[in-house]
C-alpha cells in the first residue's frame, strides 16, 4: 500500500503548522499543534460570543438578532468539531517499544482488521520531497517527509508548508531512526526553492486592512454593533495575514 497516492492524506498544511512530529514514551507520533486547537477555539469563542450577544439585543430588532444567533451557531459548529476531530483523528507514529511502525494509525482494539504494522528494522531510508502547490490567486511550496521500506513502499508521515517546522520533525526522525539525512543536500534545494507568494500576500494584507478600515470609519459613529463586530473580525483576519507576509519576505531575504 503506498500512501503517496492518497489525495485524501490529511497532516500538515501550508505555512500554518498545523501537525508536527512529537516524541514522547519512546514513540514518534503525529499530533496537531496547539496553533491548530487555537485557531479552532477561536471560532469556538467567536461563536460562543454572538450566542451571548441575543441576550443583551434590544427587543424590537429580532432578525438581526436571529441572524446573530445563527452566525453564531455556525462558527462555533465549525470550531467545536475540528478541535475534536483533531484531537480524535488516529496518526501514523512509531512505536519503539514494540519495535513497530504504524502507518495508518495504531490499531484502536486487538480485533481491529487490516491494520498496518511493519518493523521498524524494515525502514530504509528517510525521503524528503517539496513541490510549488498553486491556488487561483497565490502559491507556496509544500515539503513532504516520508519513510521508504523494504519493497520500494513509501509512507507519508506529514506534509509542512513551513520550513522551519520541516527541518525540526526531519532532524527529530533522522535522530531517533538513526538514519542519514543529506542535510547539506536538503538546505540546497529548500533554499533554491524559497516562497514566492509573499509579495502578492503582502499587497493583499494591505488592501485587505485598509478597506476594513475604511468601511469602519463609516459605520464608527453608527450604532449598529453588529456591522462593527464584523468589521473587527475582519481587521484580526488582515492583520494575521500582513504578519504572515512580513514572515514570508524575511524568509526570501535569507
Amino acid at each position: 500500500m503506498n500512501l503517496l497516492n492518497k489525495k485524501d492524506y490529511r497532516p500538515g498544511n501550508a505555512n500554518f503548522e498545523s501537525y508536527f512530529l512529537d516524541f514522547s514514551r519512546n514513540i514518534i507520533q503525529v499530533k496537531p499543534t496547539k496553533k491548530l486547537l487555537f485557531f479552532y477555539g477561536i471560532f469556538a469563542l467567536i461563536g460562543l460570543f454572538f450566542m451571548l450577544v441575543p441576550c443583551f439585543a434590544q427587543k424590537d430588532s429580532d432578525e438581526a438578532v436571529w441572524a446573530i444567533l445563527i452566525f453564531g451557531i455556525i462558527f462555533f459548529i465549525i470550531g467545536e468539531r475540528g478541535i475534536a476531530s483533531a484531537r480524535r483523528r488516529n496518526y501514523p507514529l512509531l512505536d519503539f517499544n514494540e519495535n513497530i511502525f504504524y502507518p495508518q494509525g495504531r490499531p484502536r482494539s486487538i480485533q481491529q482488521e487490516n491494520t498496518l504494522a511493519i518493523p521498524i528494522k524494515e525502514i530504509e531510508k528517510i525521503c524528503i520531497s517539496s513541490r510549488i502547490v498553486r491556488g487561483n490567486e497565490s502559491s507556496y511550496r509544500s515539503y513532504t517527509l516520508s519513510l521508504q521500506c523494504t519493497g520500494n513502499r513509501e509512507f507519508i508521515l506529514l506534509k509542512h508548508g513551513s520550513l522551519k517546522a520541516f527541518m525540526r520533525d526531519a532532524r527529530l526522525l533522522s535522530k531517533q531512526l538513526d538514519l542519514p539525512l543529506m542535510e547539506d543536500d536538503l538546505e540546497a534545494k529548500i533554499r533554491a526553492a524559497q516562497v514566492k507568494g509573499a509579495p502578492v500576500l503582502l499587497i493583499f494584507s494591505f488592501l485587505w486592512l485598509g478597506i476594513s478600515f475604511f468601511a469602519l470609519s463609516k459605520f464608527w459613529h453608527e450604532q449598529d454593533m453588529f456591522s462593527k463586530i464584523i468589521l473587527g473580525i475582519f481587521i484580526f483576519i488582515g492583520v494575521i495575514m500582513l504578519f504572515n507576509a512580513i514572515k514570508l519576505m524575511s524568509q526570501r531575504k535569507k
